[in-house]
């Protein structure tokens, strides 16, 4: 997922995988294959904090309107592949909702940094992405514009009270044959971040984000993350 620093905010971003410090946490919140694993949240409150199974009939994590069976739930299963960033995105938000770090690993980039370089490893970082979004609110993600390979978003979330959302324009690539799933899904390879309070009024809300406008606002704002 890449770094927190100079940003502050908690372990969401980018794309979630380190606590506020921008330390890995040592502690595995579930364990890989177990059912916890695969579906381990539902809501404590009205949809913000997920601890144990979602129904089916339940909202997305992800707040897109539909319930889970039939947004993010197909991703999160292997049933279908998303077909556009937007969709990717929304399935990674709610698979950190989930603690499902299974999914989270399958769906990052061959060359993504917090994928394991020895076999061994691979559980080690499973279990990180399982955990790193506990004992956040999660409010839902607006997608702003989208390509074939990028994905301008907000993810809405809450720790402790405090508003610890944040924006990305997250970048993806095609899988290839051979590398752990399917030849041209969608992967996860990284993003350029920054924390909402650093946005504009206009782009804070999530509906009103533009490419061309972050990027600007980016390219000189002091707590932009890239990884």
């Amino acid at each position: 997922m890449g770094s927190l620093e100079g940003v502050g905010v908690a372990v969401l971003y980018p794309l979630f995988a380190l606590d506020a410090e921008g330390r890995r946490s040592a502690r595995p919140r579930v364990a890989r294959g177990s059912a916890a694993a695969r579906n381990p949240a539902s809501p404590a409150c009205a949809g913000l904090v997920y601890t144990r199974g979602v129904k089916n009939s339940e909202p997305c994590p992800c707040r897109s309107g539909h319930p889970y069976g039939a947004c993010c739930r197909p991703a999160h299963s292997g049933a279908v592949a998303p077909a556009t960033c937007g969709a990717l995105v929304r399935a990674r938000y709610s698979a950190f909702a989930l603690g499902d770090g299974e999914y989270l690993y399958a769906t990052l980039a061959h060359d993504h940094p917090d994928r394991a370089t020895e076999p061994e490893a691979v559980d080690a970082r499973i279990a990180e992405l399982s955990r790193a979004g506990r004992a956040l609110k999660y409010m839902g993600v607006v997608v702003g514009d989208e390509t074939e390979t990028e994905a301008l978003f907000l993810a809405k979330v809450f720790e402790r009270g405090q508003d610890r959302s944040f924006a990305e324009l997250s970048t993806f690539t095609r899988a290839l044959d051979g590398e752990g799933g399917v030849g041209g899904a969608l992967r996860y390879a990284g993003g350029t971040l920054l924390p909402r309070a650093a946005l504009p009024r206009g782009m804070a809300d999530g509906a009103g984000l533009r490419r061309d406008d972050f990027l600007a606002l980016a390219a000189t704002h002091k707590d932009t993350v890239r990884s």
